[in-house]
């Protein structure tokens, strides 16, 4: 059996009990207004967090004089960017700096935190308050 089944087959079991105890509701509205905060909350957390060790050179490092002796073809392709990016100390604080600065657009203007439909629904409830009012 296969990890990806092992994985799927718990998640597949929760979505169907979830499809049959809760088959009356049309929407989920709030509950994906929610998750699209918490999912912006906890991208704007990790972009920050690896911005700033990024910023303040942390995360990546210069290769040691024993990795630099090794030879380039047992190096792994993300090995090769990890220690490109130690050793160019600019391009280190460039790349935190746009990850701090991508976390502005995590922020509201940029997101829509309200789903398409909720917009349209407003609209038909603004039409039947002016028909409303105006067949008086």
């Amino acid at each position: 059996m296969s990890t990806c089944f092992r994985c799927s087959l718990p998640r597949l079991i929760i979505t169907l009990i979830w499809s049959i105890l809760d088959r009356r509701r049309a929407n989920y509205r709030a509950l994906n207004v929610g998750m699209q905060i918490f999912v912006r909350y906890v991208l704007a957390l990790t972009l920050f967090s690896y911005g700033f060790v990024k910023v303040f050179p942390l995360q990546m490092r210069p290769a040691s004089l024993s990795r630099l002796i090794e030879p380039y073809g047992e190096f792994s392709p993300m090995g090769v960017a990890w220690y490109f990016i130690g050793v160019s100390t600019p391009l280190h604080h460039l790349l935190g700096t746009g990850e701090v600065l991508a976390v502005r657009y995590c922020d509201p203007p940029y997101c829509n935190p309200r789903p398409p439909g909720l917009d349209c629904c407003d609209d038909q409830r603004r039409g039947d308050e002016t028909t409303a009012t105006t067949s008086r």
